[in-house]
């Protein structure tokens, strides 16, 4: 017997929904990205900026224009997306958890 089959139909279910927000997460954090415009030589282009680590990196995303400017706000909506995402997955740990399932330690840090 495998140990999710030992647990209650209720938690099964809150284990799957939790798993199912997890794989869909496209993000793994909205923190460290920031969005900026340069402007060079009359120009203006956009990059996204990641933070990673100790380590910056900075992307082009385009020249100032009306696509460029769409693409930065389905960044940031899905930026947005994944931190009520996150929350969500917060609650679903805390039932699991309440609920007597194992889960996840919080003070180890992922990578």
């Amino acid at each position: 017997m495998s140990i999710i089959k030992g647990l209650p139909q209720i938690t099964r279910l809150l284990y799957t929904e939790l798993l199912q927000n997890t794989l869909i997460t496209s993000l793994p954090s909205n923190k460290g990205i920031t969005f900026s415009k340069k402007t060079q030589k009359n120009s203006a282009s956009w990059y996204i900026q990641v933070v990673i680590g100790e380590q910056r990196k900075q992307y082009y995303l385009g020249k100032d224009n009306k696509d460029t400017q769409q693409l930065i706000e389905q960044f940031k909506h899905q930026i947005a997306e994944e931190k009520s995402a996150k929350e969500n997955r917060a609650q679903l740990v805390k039932a699991l958890r309440e609920s007597g399932a194992l889960v996840p330690d919080n003070s180890i840090q992922p990578y």
